[in-house]
């Protein structure tokens, strides 16, 4: 399974195509995440764009790091299915 980042990386493609086709991969990224839980919805926006630690996380939500890293996990496991499903036709 590819990393969440690498799926987005694919900078400078040029083909009108692959443009739509990230674009959409954005869209339905952005759609999954707004339908997580709320505190998942919150780890995933304070991982990957606040790039605070699993600690500093635990800090904020007053559990465990390990709890953390569950969630986190949760999260990203949602999101692949959900991003599977898109690309496969099923939404």
């Amino acid at each position: 399974m590819p990393a969440l980042g690498n799926l987005l990386a694919a900078a400078n493609t040029s083909a009108p195509d692959e443009q739509i086709e990230r674009a959409e991969l954005i869209d339905n990224l952005t759609e999954a995440i707004q339908r997580l839980s709320k505190r998942r919805r919150q780890l995933i926006l304070l991982y990957y764009k606040q790039h605070l630690t699993m600690k500093q996380i635990a800090e904020i939500f007053e559990i465990t790091e390990s709890r953390v890293s569950q969630l986190h996990a949760s999260a990203l496991f949602n999101l692949s299915v959900k991003l599977r499903h898109w690309k496969d036709g099923r939404l």
